[in-house]
């Protein structure tokens, strides 16, 4: 709660971990970032992001049998930095089709269409940290 205060008073957002009970009395840990909505110099309402804090370890389990490779994730963790197919076959010393290629399948196996959903989606799943506010 006082991380919200902050983001309404100070109209300034905030970035943290914390943890939480759900409703089936698992113990979850969640990265919380409050984004305060402002009109000119007034906070008139505040955006909560909460993302799953864990971290990937090898291969990605996504849906049982669907797993990201330790190289198809790197390739994510460029992507999610905002580097092109060619900055990423540059990056990894691979060809620019074999990067298709994984882009291709990490997008499957996300089950999502873009580039930016893949990213999108991978921090909700816990793959990929949330970008950190900037004050």
């Amino acid at each position: 709660m006082a991380q919200f205060h902050r983001a309404v008073e100070s109209g300034e957002p905030t970035d943290f971990e914390t943890v939480f009970v759900d409703g089936d009395g698992q113990v979850r840990g969640v990265r919380a970032q409050h984004l305060p909505l402002l009109d000119g110099d007034s906070v008139v309402g505040v955006l909560i992001l909460a993302y799953d804090v864990r971290q990937p370890n090898g291969a990605v389990v996504l849906n049982g049998s669907t797993q990201l490779t330790c190289r198809q994730h790197e390739i994510l963790e460029l992507v999610a930095s905002g580097l092109s197919t060619k900055e990423i076959a540059r990056e990894l010393s691979l060809s620019i089709e074999t990067v298709r290629n994984h882009l291709r399948r990490i997008l499957h196996a996300l089950g999502v269409h873009t580039r930016v959903e893949a990213v999108v989606t991978a921090q909700r799943l816990g793959l990929l940290p949330p970008r950190p506010l900037r004050p």
